[in-house]
């Protein structure tokens, strides 16, 4: 069968996302859980040596999957500490993209792992700015 998945399957999750007008099956892979799908990320878009960031306190496989890839992984701290929930703000990732110029992606937990804290719409968008602005991907 397809490496992508069910053909079925792939329209089946268009027609539940309400997107079947805009995107065909070739748009949608389906994978054995969400650490395959980030470690397929990690090996598309990362080339030996390549920086991938990670929030503060990321999911304890992150950062090996990344390693796997042939990709550095970073955490990002957060100026604030822990009396913002670990949450990264837009200034913490600006800070750490100058110092990493070969970083590909930002990932982040929502809700942030361990504390349950949930990133606002508006602390999104301020990350999503700050990874078009460095031209990286943003992974959520």
């Amino acid at each position: 069968g397809d490496p992508a998945g069910l053909h079925e399957l792939r329209a089946a999750v268009l027609q539940w996302l309400g997107v079947a007008d805009h995107y065909g099956i070739e748009n949608v892979v389906i994978t054995a859980g969400a650490k395959q799908s980030l470690f397929n990320i990690f090996l598309a878009v990362c080339n030996p040596a390549d920086c991938v960031l990670f929030d503060a306190a990321p999911w304890v496989s992150y950062q090996p999957l990344a390693v796997a890839a042939y990709a550095f992984p970073v955490m990002v701290l957060p100026a604030a500490g822990d009396r913002n929930y670990l949450k990264v703000s837009p200034d913490d990732l600006r800070r750490n993209l100058r110092m990493r110029p070969h970083a590909k992606l930002f990932l982040v937990n929502n809700p942030v792992n361990p504390t349950g804290q949930l990133y606002s719409a508006d602390e999104l968008a301020g990350l999503f700015e700050v990874c078009l602005e460095h031209k990286i991907y943003f992974v959520l």
